[in-house]
């Protein structure tokens, strides 16, 4: 039980260790100006949480513009797979417009984002027989983390 304890504590303290140290880098990478709003006037250090430091930051300067992302949005109809690519990224610009409908206020269902990708694939003219048996999932079945598991084992 003591042993438990003591690993417990290590654990616990590591993270605590790998929090400051996240804190740390994205003091450095962020402008004081953004941050200031966060700091103690006294002691200049930011005493909010990792996550709390996060949701603050985005909610002030992170919101993008319809504009923006109507532009990215495009940029996604428009690309052009590599077969010889990995699908992750595919994946990471799906995910990357996620984001930015989320930071613009006006998030994508996870059914538009599927279709996102679906036509990204079919566009390649490599995917047909994995895109025949995934409409062929029931529509409960069709989600984003499923969508990707169905494809990276064909």
């Amino acid at each position: 039980m003591r042993e438990d304890h003591a690993e417990q504590l290590h654990i616990y303290r590591e993270c605590l260790n790998v929090e400051a140290a996240l804190k740390r880098q994205v003091m450095e990478a962020v402008e004081n100006k953004y941050t200031k709003c966060l700091r103690n006037r006294s002691t200049q250090r930011i005493d909010a949480s990792l996550e709390s430091l996060f949701v603050t930051l985005f909610q002030r300067y992170g919101l993008v513009t319809p504009h923006q992302l109507a532009k990215f949005e495009k940029e996604v109809c428009e690309h052009r797979y590599d077969v010889l690519e990995p699908l992750t990224t595919v994946y990471d610009l799906i995910d990357d417009l996620e984001l930015m409908g989320d930071a613009a206020q006006t998030p994508y269902s996870e059914q538009q984002l599927v279709s996102y990708a679906l036509e990204i694939l079919r566009a390649t003219q490599d995917f047909q027989d994995g895109i025949k048996s995934w409409n062929r999932r029931a529509p409960a079945l069709r989600t984003w983390a499923n969508f990707m598991t169905h494809f990276d084992d064909k």
